[in-house]
């Protein structure tokens, strides 16, 4: 799993951050990185909006994070 972008609130940052996303991977942890944006999230104050972008072109394959946790 990789974290192309923390969070931010300045646009210019995540449009950067997209640009670097190359096709192509072997691998499709999807699961996985829901569960770390789930945890990113958990660590943000309460009074902040919160978002998850997660772009795939496969479907999970490999993940350690089981579906249902």
């Amino acid at each position: 799993v990789n974290t192309v972008q923390g969070f931010t609130d300045k646009p210019g940052e995540i449009s950067e951050a997209l640009k670097k996303i190359k096709p192509g991977s072997q691998s499709a942890r999807l699961n996985d990185a829901v569960m770390l944006g789930i945890r990113m999230l958990e660590s943000r104050p309460k009074d902040r909006r919160k978002a998850v972008v997660l772009i795939s072109e496969a479907r999970d394959n490999g993940s350690e994070v089981a579906l249902r946790e």
